[in-house]
């Protein structure tokens, strides 16, 4: 037993001297990325800090429930979808005197598209960044609704709706990647589960703007009906485009920017806590003026 104490002992001092680290939590050994010098403000030498530990110590705030608000808008039109595409394919057999055959192909266009965006999301999430991908995915979403909207035949409606399927399965994985991304490590899956809430709220609103627009189950103004549909794409993107950030995790884990991921974990900070004190163990982290350091890796 004494042998067994005194080896963890000396494993215990050999970490405490090794350099400072930043270790984004599970993460592998070849990730880990050292020496960190903006973490050296912290004057911890044998300080070893993780990207959650940092979302932990900025808690839940303002940026991170804006961020819930505007992925929620997102997904509003994965809920939507879900409802509209039974009103539609009714509507259209009914005015387009469509057969069998040709409803099927409609239907499968759209879920096969969300099939095909879903498996190319993580690829395009990280080569273009959460921020910058959602915010040009969800700009193709409210055009392709619209043209929806415009369609003559079934066809180009066929084309266009196979299309937005796509869109939406390339952004609905990287929704719940940029919310578990911001939020910290005790409330992301509460966080998830509230944002997936919209997608409950999406299908009440196309209950709602249906019984507006459509006459029965088999007539109506569908073209109206998908109008007003994709109208909170354009809400969420104005939040997006005011309020929101690059994830953090993006530019330290993907792009080996520790310097860029530390300026975004630091303007979260000032946002949630405007003139609040920083933690002692992280007040030159958060207070610290943002010095260039080149990048990792690179």
């Amino acid at each position: 037993m004494e042998g067994i104490v005194t080896e963890l002992g000396e494993r215990l001092i050999h970490r405490q001297s090794r350099p400072p680290q930043i270790r984004p939590l599970g993460v592998k050994k070849h990730y880990t990325f050292t020496p960190m010098t903006p973490i050296n403000e912290m004057n911890y030498p044998d300080f070893m800090i993780s990207v959650d530990d940092i979302l932990n110590h900025i808690g839940f705030g303002r940026y991170q429930m804006i961020s819930i608000l505007v992925i929620g808008l997102m997904l509003i039109n994965d809920g939507t979808e879900i409802i509209v595409l039974s009103f539609l394919v009714s509507v259209l057999k009914n005015d387009w005197n469509l057969d069998i055959s040709t409803v099927s192909l409609f239907s499968s266009a759209v879920f096969g598209g969300v099939f095909i965006g879903s498996a190319l999301s993580e690829k395009l999430a990280d080569r273009y960044g959460r921020l910058r991908m959602l915010a040009g995915v969800e700009l193709l979403i409210y055009l392709t609704g619209i043209a929806s909207a415009n369609a003559k035949d079934i066809v180009l409606l066929t084309l266009i709706r196979g299309i937005y399927g796509f869109l939406l399965g390339l952004r609905f994985p990287t929704c719940f990647q940029y919310i578990n991304e911001v939020t910290p490590l005790q409330v992301r899956l509460k966080t998830v589960l509230l944002a997936g809430g919209f997608i409950t709220l999406g299908k009440i609103f196309a209950a709602v703007v249906a019984d507006l627009t459509l006459v029965d189950m088999e007539s109506g103004d569908w073209q109206k009906m998908l109008f007003w549909l994709v109208q909170p794409s354009i809400v969420a993107l104005t939040l997006l485009a005011i309020f929101l950030k690059e994830s953090p995790y993006y530019h330290i884990i993907v792009k080996k920017d520790l310097d860029e991921g530390l300026y975004l974990l630091k303007s979260m900070w000032r946002f949630n806590h405007a003139n609040a004190t920083a933690p002692q163990d992280y007040s030159n982290l958060f207070s610290a003026k943002n010095n260039r350091a080149p990048k990792l890796g690179g």
